[in-house]
C-alpha cells in the first residue's frame, strides 16, 4: 500500500459521517498510505458541505485536521 492516492470530497465526507464501522475501517485504512494527495477544491467542497450541515466552527476544524494529515 505504498503508492500514492488522491483523495476527493465524497471519501471525506463518509471518512467524518459514517456509522458503518466496516466503511470506518477500510477509510482508517485508506488513509494510512504514505503519499496521500488532496486537492484544494475537495477541500473547499468539505468546507461548504460542513458549513451548511454543522456549522463554521466544525467545518475550520475538519479542514485543519485535514490539512495536518494531508
Amino acid at each position: 500500500m505504498n503508492k500514492a492516492a488522491v483523495y476527493d470530497t465524497r471519501f471525506f465526507i463518509e471518512l467524518f459521517n459514517t456509522k458503518n464501522s466496516a466503511t470506518k475501517k477500510k477509510a482508517y485504512e485508506q488513509r494510512q498510505r504514505r503519499k496521500k494527495y488532496v486537492s484544494a477544491i475537495a477541500i473547499h467542497e468539505l468546507y461548504k458541505y460542513s458549513l451548511t450541515l454543522e456549522g463554521r466552527e466544525i467545518a475550520k476544524l475538519k479542514i485543519s485536521l485535514l490539512k495536518d494529515e494531508f
